[in-house]
């Protein structure tokens, strides 16, 4: 089975997908692995403001597809996979092609500026307002949201959206 979750950041994706991992075995693949390895080894940072410069440059001298193309190759039909980070339609489009189930992650602003407070991740936004920002720069997602067949509000507790990924894995069990 494979599973793809888009959403904005902080939404919740990364907790989603170590719940699938750790819960049902899922292997987790990170479309955009590749450029932070590569981020890192460049600009010893994986900000954000280096992954977006650098993302750019990748899929103007490649293709807008190159991020496609890694992680198509990551993926085999004998295991299940949670794929995340999904930013582009394009990338979105086709995760609604080869996925079972591509799940919508939806947070108030609010709740999620809270959450990212709280983990103190570098690069993170400092304010609301800049996450807000970030979030109107981030992609294609909003516009892709309709591609997707389970949408899940995380504004609630973890144990919450547990139980709603688990009610979704259910579906296609039978």
């Amino acid at each position: 089975m494979k599973v793809a979750l888009i959403g904005h950041f902080g939404v919740g994706k990364d907790t989603a997908s170590e719940y699938l991992k750790e819960k049902h075995n899922f292997e987790v693949v990170s479309i955009y692995q590749p450029l932070r390895k590569l981020a890192l080894e460049i600009f010893g940072t994986q900000k954000r403001q280096e992954l977006n410069k650098l993302g750019f440059a990748l899929s103007s001298a490649f293709g807008n597809d190159i991020f496609i193309w890694w992680c198509s190759k990551q993926i085999t039909q004998n295991k299940h996979y949670v794929i995340k980070d999904a930013r582009f339609k394009n990338e979105i489009e086709w995760l609604s092609s080869v996925c079972d189930a591509l799940i919508y992650l939806h947070a108030k602003p609010e709740v999620v500026f809270e959450r990212i407070k709280i983990r103190g991740r570098e690069g993170d936004p400092k304010t609301l307002e800049e996450l807000k920002t970030l979030w109107e720069e981030e992609g294609e997602i909003e516009s892709a949201k309709h591609l997707a067949n389970f949408v899940l509000d995380n504004n609630g507790e973890k144990q919450k959206l547990f139980c709603e990924l688990d009610k979704i894995l259910e579906r296609f069990e039978k």
